[in-house]
């Protein structure tokens, strides 16, 4: 089958989020709706269809988790070589062989909240997680410890690199106090030029803001602000 350059742009995002939803691969890709409150398109017809070749043809892999009727897609060991080919650099790691059940929540919102912030042009070149944890990062000549691991590290269009971090579990004050100590040293460092915080609810929403509030750009928001530029109703 044809391969075509929006077929190894999934490839890369899955590579990079280790997994996607349907919705989210929509979104990302296929979307045509000019405003989020619109309807979303029946079954996701085209999507689904070109999601599929790509399965049929041992490029993608799906996926369940127990809690979910949905499939999730992976890209599979044979999209990943279509991938290295096409690259002109060396894909940093191979796809993961599963979906961690642990992590699938909040690795799915991280997820939206990617697309929507690239839909919005605010993210204009994204790193993700997985590929600091396997490469470790450089900003700006220096590299960035690994102290705390950011959900993502993107590029705005006005070139200020900001840190992002979702959190969807409550934690002990401290292990938040910690969190925004060791984004402030990135901060005052000159490493990162912002840091975005987002709470999956008001309690996590409120820890936040007691942990941050000392310190000078941290920008807190929910994560229904990002579900809310993509989802008509803003779900999930």
């Amino acid at each position: 089958m044809r391969i075509t350059a929006r077929d190894r742009d999934i490839f890369q995002f899955l590579l990079e989020q280790k997994f996607a939803s349907l919705e989210a691969i929509y979104f990302r890709f296929f979307d045509r709706r000019r405003h989020a409150a619109d309807p979303l398109p029946r079954e996701f017809f085209v999507t689904r269809q070109r999601l599929g070749r790509l399965c049929k043809a041992g490029l993608l892999v799906t996926e369940r988790v127990y809690t979910e009727s949905k499939s999730l897609f992976r890209l599979a060991l044979n999209g990943y070589h279509v991938l290295k080919q096409a690259s002109r650099e060396v894909p940093y790691a191979l796809p993961v062989k599963s979906v961690d059940f642990r992590s699938f929540d909040h690795d799915l919102r991280v997820t939206y909240c990617r697309v929507a912030l690239e839909r919005s042009r605010r993210a204009v070149q994204w790193i993700s997680e997985r590929q600091i944890r396997k490469n470790g990062l450089v900003l700006r000549g220096s590299k960035l410890p690994t102290n705390v691991v950011p959900d993502g590290v993107f590029l705005t269009a006005n070139n200020q690199w900001i840190a992002f971090e979702l959190e969807s579990s409550n934690r002990k004050a401290s292990r938040f106090d910690q969190k925004a100590l060791d984004y402030h040293h990135w901060l005052s460092s000159g490493l990162v030029d912002h840091v975005l915080w987002v709470a999956c609810d008001a309690a996590i929403l409120q820890a936040l803001k007691n942990a941050s509030g000392y310190f000078p750009k941290f920008t807190l928001a929910t994560y229904d602000e990002f579900s809310r530029q993509l989802f008509p109703g803003g779900k999930p």
